[in-house]
This record gives C-alpha cells, sequence and structure tokens, in this order.
C-alpha cells in the first residue's frame, strides 16, 4: 500500500525555493528533494505540511498551500522500493534562515 505524503514547495518573495541535499546509504547517490513527509491518519493536508515545515526546516507559522500536483509515485532508498502518494502544495513564505541542525540532510536554498 502506498504511503500517503505531502511535499511543500516553499517560495520566499524571490522566488526562492527551499530543497534539501541528500545521500542515499546504500548507494551514496545524492538528490534533492523539497520538505515533506507523511500524512498522518486522520491528519489533513495542511496539518502534515506545517509538522513537516517546522520538523524539517524551523518554519513555525506556515501560510495555508495551495494545491499544485499529486503523483504515484515509486523510488528506491537505502536498497528498498518505496511507493508513494504525493500531494504537492505550494506555500509562499518570507524568507527565513532554515534550521540545520535537521536530521533529514542538508538544507539549501535555490535560486529560480
Amino acid at each position: 500500500m502506498a504511503r500517503l505524503a505531502v511535499k511543500l514547495l516553499l517560495l520566499d518573495q524571490d522566488d526562492r525555493l527551499l530543497l534539501i541535499h541528500a545521500k542515499d546509504p546504500q548507494t551514496q547517490a545524492e538528490c534533492w528533494y523539497p520538505v515533506g513527509g507523511g500524512i498522518e491518519p486522520g491528519g489533513t493536508l495542511q496539518e502534515a505540511a506545517a509538522r513537516e515545515a517546522h520538523e524539517e526546516t524551523g518554519l513555525v507559522d506556515l501560510p495555508p498551500g495551495l494545491p499544485v500536483w499529486r503523483r504515484d509515485h515509486t523510488y528506491e532508498y537505502d536498497g528498498r522500493a518505496v511507493e508513494v502518494h504525493e500531494e504537492w502544495l505550494m506555500h509562499t513564505v518570507d524568507r527565513f534562515d532554515p534550521d540545520c541542525g535537521s536530521p533529514s540532510g542538508h538544507l539549501t536554498s535555490v535560486g529560480l
């Protein structure tokens, strides 16, 4: 069964997009991905988005996001296949300094 997940496109007023840089522990392949994570049973997209933004970047008071895309996707990580159903939200946020103490990976702001 696919894991339900939310992905956040966090854009600031200068159209900079916040991405996380990570490395697969098994293959050492590098990738960039947006903030996001699982949607808890009974939870809403916005609740999951606010929780993940806070956990992964330290951002509080996330403004509501606009749904922009959804997909069913399977990817490989650490030697196993992960099946997800992703709901993507776009959030316009004020510029902030991410909490780089995130266990998820290295946070990097990328200009568009």
